[in-house]
C-alpha cells in the first residue's frame, strides 16, 4: 500500500471516529436523561452511596457504596455492588429502567448473577433531580429516593 493510501485510510478512520464522537454528544445532549447522577441513602447497616449512569446506548447502571463499612458483624468482607440493565422513555415522559444482572465488585472482579425478581424503576427528571416515581418491588424502601445529575447546576 503506497504511503498516500496508507495516509487518506488513516484520514477516513479519523474522520469516522469524530464523527461517532459527536454523534454520542448529540444524542446526550438531545436526551436530559442521559448521564450519571448521585444519592446517599440510608442502609440498613450504614449509608449508601448510589451512582447510576444512563447511557444514550439504552444501558443502565447503578453502582451502590458502603462507605465506611468494610465488614459484616459477622466479620464478612463489604464490596461494592453492581447493578445492569436497560432502560427505555416511558409514555408519561419519564423514564423506566429494568436491572437484570446484579454482582458483588470483588478481589478478582465481578461475579454478575441473573437477579431472579428484576429490579424495575420509574425515573422522573426535574431541572436536576432524578426521582423515583415507581418503584415495583420496593427494591428502595418507601422513603423517596432523590439523584442528583452531575454536572448540572
Amino acid at each position: 500500500m503506497s504511503r498516500l493510501a496508507r495516509f487518506a485510510l488513516s484520514c477516513a478512520f479519523a474522520l469516522l471516529a469524530t464523527a461517532a464522537t459527536a454523534h454520542r454528544a448529540t444524542a446526550a445532549a438531545a436526551n436530559p436523561y442521559v448521564g450519571t447522577f448521585w444519592a446517599v441513602r440510608a442502609g440498613a447497616d450504614s449509608l449508601q452511596d448510589l451512582k447510576l449512569t444512563i447511557d444514550a446506548s439504552g444501558a443502565a447502571r447503578l453502582l451502590t457504596r458502603y462507605p465506611g463499612l468494610t465488614r459484616t458483624a459477622a466479620g464478612t468482607r463489604i464490596y461494592p455492588y453492581s447493578e445492569v440493565g436497560t432502560w427505555k422513555k416511558a409514555k408519561d415522559g419519564s423514564i423506566d429502567v429494568n436491572f437484570a444482572t446484579a454482582g458483588q465488585i470483588g478481589e478478582t472482579g465481578i461475579r454478575f448473577n441473573v437477579i431472579g425478581d428484576n429490579v424495575r424503576l420509574g425515573l422522573k427528571l426535574t431541572d436536576c433531580i432524578l426521582a423515583v416515581v415507581r418503584d415495583q418491588n420496593h427494591s428502595f424502601g418507601t422513603e423517596p429516593l432523590l439523584f442528583r445529575k452531575s454536572g448540572c447546576e
